[in-house]
């Protein structure tokens, strides 16, 4: 039996590591995960520049376009610490995710912004591409039992990753649950801006059920002011279910648009033409 001299298993760890990054290259994200079987699987990648968090929540800083505009700090909370995980600010730019994986199946994410692992529990496959790791938890977004909107988040805020068309095919899918597309609808205004209002438009139009409807008049009243508000109050004026017009009203009166304040005024006084 051929015996290891001393320091021999730690002469190994570089020729594991080489042969763990071989085993993975020509390997989708997505092939790596299934290839787990059961278990949970780590991975991080870089956030987009106006992205900052510590661990329990996920910052946007103000200012910034397209997705930080209007979000107030905090409102992006996503999760409490767990999953092996210590809060902090260091490395705030990196996102990190635990998948719950069984039979080669993502059932549940979790993600993060700042903080670290405090232990080594399951598979860390280190960072990803950001671009990719987007790709695959929008693609998780539709299908996991729990996490959705975690996945989604995850995904938005990914480096240099373009997935407003991904939120929208979400948004518009009625087969998919309804969190994922509420969440899918939030997303798409904050992260496309004025190239979602058609899509929404289009939501709000359909034959789509009465939750999905708000939820896509709440996103409208997302939009940057001069795309979203006269949406609102073409849809405050004219759309055929009570509710959604109810819904417009209410985001015109966040808005705080005069234009959208004139609106109100007129139909409270019963001048609204």
């Amino acid at each position: 039996m051929t015996r290891l001299r001393r320091g021999g298993a730690s002469a190994l760890a570089p020729l594991l590591a080489l042969l763990t990054a071989s085993d993975a290259a020509g390997q989708t994200l997505a092939e790596r995960v299934r290839a787990v079987g059961t278990g949970t699987v780590r991975m991080s990648y870089v956030t987009r520049r106006d992205v900052r968090g510590d661990g329990r929540c996920v910052f946007f800083d103000s200012g910034t376009r397209p997705l930080a505009a209007g979000i107030a700090v905090g409102s992006g909370c996503c999760c409490s610490p767990g999953d092996g995980w210590s809060p902090s600010f260091c490395d705030s730019a990196v996102a990190r995710v635990a998948l719950s994986v069984a039979a080669g199946r993502v059932d549940r994410v979790r993600a993060y912004v700042g903080g670290r692992w405090t232990d080594s529990a399951g598979l860390d496959i280190g960072r990803v591409a950001a671009a990719e790791a987007a790709a695959f938890l929008m693609g998780l977004a539709g299908q996991v039992a729990e996490g959705a909107e975690q996945a989604i988040m995850a995904a938005v805020i990914a480096d240099s990753a373009d997935v407003w068309r991904d939120l929208l095919r979400l948004a518009r899918d009625a087969t998919r649950p309804g969190r994922a597309r509420g969440s899918a609808l939030h997303w798409l205004a904050r992260a496309a801006g004025d190239s979602a209002a058609a899509g929404l438009g289009e939501i709000v139009a359909s034959e789509d059920d009465r939750e999905i409807r708000r939820q896509a008049v709440y996103a409208i009243g997302l939009l940057p002011r001069d795309t979203g508000v006269p949406l609102l109050i073409d849809l405050a004026r004219s759309h055929r279910d009570p509710d959604v017009r109810r819904a417009a009203f209410l985001a015109l009166g966040r808005s705080g648009d005069p234009r959208a304040l004139q609106l109100i005024e007129a139909t409270l006084t019963g001048r609204a033409r």
